[in-house]
């Protein structure tokens, strides 16, 4: 994506290079262009390679490199982990080993991206799962909103669903559900936050300066992501675990450019430290 104007990126890498940072992501297969791409983030943190060998890296090898991951950031050896091309299922379950169950990996999944205008959208639910029910939202709601304010950003939240309201009385069963849905997530927020029900309506919400996108559940919100990401239409800095007290992304494995999600990482990092930092 050839991007006229970035928002995240100026204030991504002021975060990142505040404090020094090792991030450990999983890596797989060391392709010359996903080492081209981790050499940039020496610009703005320590990248760790766990799973495979490259020259020029701190490399950690293991046949089970989620578990590592894990164990890295247990024992403070690391200060950020990035799934990289681990597959999501073992990662998601050393998650769940290393939080003891205590922390849902699924509740605050959101996809941080802009388009190459500069618009931040914080895009939820993403994985496919997750995001049926109002309930589920809810905690996609806060998180993005949390971060956006931590970032000096301001927050407008477009809930989308299957139908406009003017085709509500026509609308088969399963897609007027989906609005009510939306109107109740709306309802839980509205005397707090900037939300609305766009019901179909993604580009409105977008010329409305909507930043946070909450999408009617996280089938459709997975393929909207793949998709606009396939096109070139968004850069996807990647998918942190909000909810959890240490930083943690989450990326399509795929990727052959992992600088962005350590740029994520490195910028979160910073920020959750300055947050749980003592007061003088």
């Amino acid at each position: 994506m050839r991007q006229e104007k970035s928002t995240l990126e100026p204030l991504f890498l002021r975060l990142a290079k505040s404090r020094p940072v090792r991030v450990a992501i999983g890596v797989k297969n060391p392709t010359a262009s996903i080492l081209h791409y981790l050499k940039k983030a020496y610009e703005f943190c320590t990248p760790v390679l766990v799973g495979a060998t490259a020259e020029g890296f701190e490399c950690f090898t293991a046949d089970r490199p989620h578990d590592l991951l894990f164990e890295l950031l247990k024992e403070s050896r690391v200060e950020a982990i990035i799934r990289g091309q681990v597959s999501a299922e073992p990662f998601r379950a050393a998650f769940a080993a290393f939080y003891q169950g205590r922390v849902d990996p699924g509740a605050a999944f959101v996809a941080v991206t802009e388009d190459a205008k500069g618009r931040v959208l914080l895009l939820s639910p993403v994985t496919n799962p997750r995001g049926w029910d109002v309930a589920d939202k809810i905690p996609l709601v806060e998180a993005s909103a949390d971060v956006l304010t931590r970032l000096g950003l301001p927050v407008k939240v477009a809930v989308l669903s299957y139908c406009r309201q003017e085709n509500f009385d026509e609308a088969p069963v399963v897609m007027r559900q989906s609005h009510l849905d939306a109107d109740a997530l709306v309802e839980h927020f509205t005397d707090r936050l900037d939300i609305r029900n766009y019901g179909i309506d993604f580009d409105i919400a977008l010329a409305e300066n909507a930043n946070v996108i909450i999408e009617p559940n996280g089938g459709t919100g997975n393929q909207v992501l793949r998709s606009l990401a396939f096109l070139d239409a968004l850069r996807v800095y990647g998918v942190p675990i909000l909810n959890a007290d240490r930083t943690i992304v989450e990326s399509m494995r795929n990727s052959d450019d992992f600088s962005d999600h350590l740029l994520l990482a490195a910028a979160l990092e910073n920020l959750r430290s300055a947050r749980s930092a003592p007061c003088p």
